[in-house]
């Protein structure tokens, strides 16, 4: 279906890894638009009467910056690794893995090779 392992992730981020970003506040991302839109409905309903829901909802799609340790849908070894990574504590600029109120993420890049490995 596609040409490497390249092409193919970047379908995943552009096409399946999605996250909605609230232009209005600092809540964390929205998993899906159900969600985010309920919260634009619910805390935001004033911006409502200046943009429509769809332009909002496009607005505040992103793709992933950080894939969570239980992502993997084929094993649990990516999960096993980045809290191996986490634990070691190799906190530098470089670092494939964060942490974000207790759980552990992996940069994209990692999980690609991760992932395409399958």
């Amino acid at each position: 279906m596609f040409r490497s392992r390249n092409e193919w992730f970047a379908h995943e981020l552009q096409c399946h890894r999605r996250e909605w970003v609230c232009q209005f506040c600092d809540h964390n991302p929205f998993l899906s638009v159900p969600e985010f839109s309920k919260h634009i409905k619910s805390a935001h309903t004033a911006s409502l009467s200046s943009a429509p829901l769809q332009a909002l909802i496009l607005q505040g799609e992103e793709q992933v910056d950080k894939i969570a340790s239980d992502a993997c849908p084929l094993c649990d070894d990516w999960k096993t690794d980045l809290h191996k990574r986490a634990l070691s504590n190799r906190s530098t600029s470089f670092n494939p893995v964060k942490s974000v109120n207790g759980e552990i993420y992996g940069k994209p890049t990692l999980f690609r090779k991760h992932l395409g490995n399958h």
